[in-house]
Parts: structure tokens; C-alpha cells; sequence
């Protein structure tokens, strides 16, 4: 399963920091708006209203008791991601 994930930055955070690539699953690009795998060490600020959107592939798996459960526990690495300036 494929599922699209929209977030609201409510707090500026590092284009390339653990929050950025824990919470986000990924560094960005502010300028292209793309996720990056890693980028330089820079100063520069995802900022306060901007909101993130990525895709992230999802496998899961039946359990014995018939629950279906996923086996990913984080969002690194996303397939796809944009930023939008702005609320």
C-alpha cells in the first residue's frame, strides 16, 4: 500500500537534521521542494506554515489471529515528497 502523508511545520526545523530525516523521512531541497537523500550541512530552516507531502510504501502482513500489520516502523526512505510554501 502506497499512502500519501500531509504535514503542517508548526515549528522551522533544519532542511537536513534527524528531525528533518526522522520526522520526515528524508533532507530537503527548498529550493525544488524535493527530498534529498543528504545534502551539506546548511543553516537553512524548513519555516513555520510550510507543509510537506510524501508518499511512502507500506507492506503488510496477516497475522495468525487474522490482523493485518506493517512491518515499517519509520518513514525513511520515502518514494516521493514535495514542499509547498505556505498554509
Amino acid at each position: 500500500m502506497t499512502a500519501e502523508v500531509e504535514m503542517k511545520v508548526l515549528a522551522p526545523f533544519a532542511i537536513c537534521s534527524p528531525i528533518a530525516s526522522n520526522c520526515t523521512g528524508a533532507c530537503w531541497d527548498l529550493q525544488s521542494g524535493q527530498p534529498k537523500a543528504s545534502m551539506a550541512a546548511s543553516r537553512q530552516n524548513v519555516p513555520v506554515a510550510y507543509r510537506i507531502s510524501i508518499e511512502k510504501s507500506f507492506a503488510f502482513k496477516k497475522s495468525k489471529d487474522g490482523d493485518w500489520r506493517s512491518g515499517t516502523e519509520a518513514l525513511r526512505p520515502v518514494e516521493d515528497g514535495f514542499v509547498l510554501n505556505g498554509q
